[in-house]
């Protein structure tokens, strides 16, 4: 009986409780849906021709924005996203075929120029134009071991000589010894590569003006004392 009692009473408190709040002309508690908006853009080309089939990541830079989006440029080069939530953004256009020379992500490495946009209750349909920056070079090559020539995985990086803390990017050679980075066109920059056992190696690469993608080819020397490591 006395359990009997305690469920009853329970049942009367839930009742209570919102004609209490009522009657003290509380607001209600509603759920607001997330302050979204949308953001339409137009991509070309360095010669103002839009710019088709090209994959754009719309990064969030600020705390209330979205992390990250995926669109795509259509035929006449326009994307469209909505459903963003307010906040500031980044554009960063690339293409992920092969052979691109437009490389994804922000890093600084690559001199990006990328277009921003802010969402918010001002300006809740933003509108943009990008441009693509001027294609990027390709170095690459093979990591071998210098006394038997056979091919090296090895952990690779390379950063500009006139700003080495900032703009940096790693990367690495395949198990086959070849490797394949993207390079900003009109930069000094060093490259280096390390593999256990060997030596590591570094070398300084002019800047690239005349447009021709650089091959280096690495030949680790391996290490003469085992405690070396």
């Amino acid at each position: 009986m006395r359990e009997h009692r305690i469920i009853i009473l329970a049942k009367r408190l839930l009742i209570v409780v919102p004609l209490l709040a009522t009657s003290l002309g509380l607001p209600a508690q509603e759920a607001r849906p997330p302050a979204t908006g949308s953001v339409e853009g137009l991509l070309v080309d360095r010669d103002g021709k839009p710019a088709s089939g090209f994959d754009i990541w719309v990064i969030g830079t600020s705390q209330t924005s979205d992390y990250k989006v995926d669109l795509r440029s259509n035929e006449k080069g326009r994307f469209f996203a909505k459903g963003l939530h307010f906040g500031s953004y980044v554009l960063s256009p690339f293409l992920g075929t092969e052979d691109s020379r437009y490389p994804p992500g922000t890093g600084a490495f690559f001199d990006k120029h990328l277009a921003r946009f802010t969402i918010s209750p001002g300006n809740p349909a933003a509108t943009v134009k990008v441009q693509l920056e001027p294609p990027a070079l390709i170095i690459s090559g093979i990591v071998t071991d210098r006394v038997s020539g056979t091919p090296l995985a090895a952990e690779m990086e390379m950063w500009q000589t006139d700003d080495p803390q900032y703009k940096w990017v790693k990367f690495g050679s395949a198990s086959t010894g070849k490797y394949r980075c993207w390079l900003p066109a009109g930069k000094a920059i060093v490259l280096r590569a390390s593999a256990e056992g060997y030596r590591d190696f570094e070398t300084t690469i002019p800047a690239v003006t005349n447009g021709v993608d650089p091959v280096v080819d690495i030949a680790m020397v391996p290490k003469k004392d085992a405690k070396e490591h």
